[in-house]
């Protein structure tokens, strides 16, 4: 079976993977994948690395035992909802550098990737509702361990401070037209296409950043429909 590992999201202080099974079940029902969502520690009681290895150690423990859970490890893909997104984001990174093993797709839906939007000032449309600078400045603070922005952070715990993406595996990301992190996914999107991944990008208009928890809305629909055709294109399934 492909292997879907997902990443729940929260600000890197609260949630589950309870909130991924029912989307898990949908992809091990209809298309067959194995679906692991890892529990990792939460901030601010557990601080980087602790994220960054639970997520790892997870992966790399399905990997070790693929023989056992019948998964075929060229067909790996990542998954993430906003911190988990981030988190995504930081472990495929990790993934690249460590050459243990290699994923093959990588999902980030509302990505949570730059400590500095939660210190920069207020954007004029995004950000006002649901998660809000207010927010992402406690998530950030409590995962970092230190006030966001310091000029020394690992690119693995902050994805969006990477000196380069190239080499990681083709890579679908939404977010929403006023989400908060609208323009420091424009800049991650940017960055990755310079680098010569392939990417699909899609920005949704007047999507905050809760809006995918409605799925009979529209774009919710679309984008439900793109990320599954970009998860079984990228790993040879279609």
């Amino acid at each position: 079976m492909p292997l879907f590992y997902s990443i729940h999201g929260g600000g890197m202080v609260m949630g589950s993977p309870v909130g991924d099974r029912t989307a898990n079940a949908s992809l091990a029902s209809q298309h067959g994948f194995c679906c692991v969502s890892v529990y990792y520690r939460l901030a601010p009681e557990h601080a980087q690395p602790s994220q960054l290895q639970d997520c790892y150690s997870g992966l790399k423990w399905c990997i070790e035992h693929a023989e056992e859970l019948a998964i075929d490890t060229q067909k790996v893909a990542i998954a993430g909802s906003s911190a988990g997104a981030g988190l995504a984001a930081g472990l495929a990174l990790y993934i690249r550098d460590q050459q243990e093993f290699d994923i093959h797709h990588l999902r980030l839906r509302n990505p949570m990737l730059d400590d500095r939007t939660s210190i920069v000032p207020e954007h004029p449309y995004a950000g006002e509702f649901v998660w809000t600078k207010r927010s992402n400045y406690f998530g950030w603070k409590s995962v970092l361990g230190h006030e966001p922005g310091h000029e020394e952070v690992s690119e693995y715990y902050v994805p969006a401070r990477t000196k380069s993406l190239a080499g990681l595996p083709p890579t679908y990301i939404s977010i929403g037209s006023i989400d908060l992190f609208i323009d420091e996914v424009l800049l991650f999107t940017k960055q990755l296409v310079f680098d010569g991944v392939l990417v699909e990008l899609h920005v949704y208009p007047g999507y905050h950043h809760l809006s995918p928890m409605f799925p009979d809305a529209h774009f919710s629909i679309e984008g439900n429909k793109s990320s599954e055709w970009a998860l079984l294109k990228a790993l040879n399934l279609l």
